[in-house]
């Protein structure tokens, strides 16, 4: 995606940050990234520790639901951002 395109993306999220926290359920990482080519919006596990083997079972658990929550939030704004 073109830095103007992604960055004006992401500017229409952010606009719309307390509705789309609010539907995920919670709040979310937000790095506008300025001088950048990208901005992220993210979600991530505190103390996860991926070389843990006995604790994947929980992280992809965890992994799993917050992909679906985030499909489910940002789908429907992305159709409506391209129209």
């Amino acid at each position: 995606m073109k830095t103007q395109q992604g960055k004006a993306v992401y500017q229409y999220f952010a606009d719309k940050k307390d509705e789309i926290e609010t539907e995920f359920g919670s709040a979310l990482e937000w790095a506008e990234l300025p001088g950048k080519n990208t901005s992220i919006i993210s979600l991530s596990l505190e103390g996860a520790d991926f070389r843990e083997r006995d604790e994947w079972e929980t992280q992809f658990e965890w992994l799993a639901t917050n992909l679906e929550r985030l499909d489910k939030t940002f789908r429907k704004r992305i159709k409506e951002f391209v129209g």
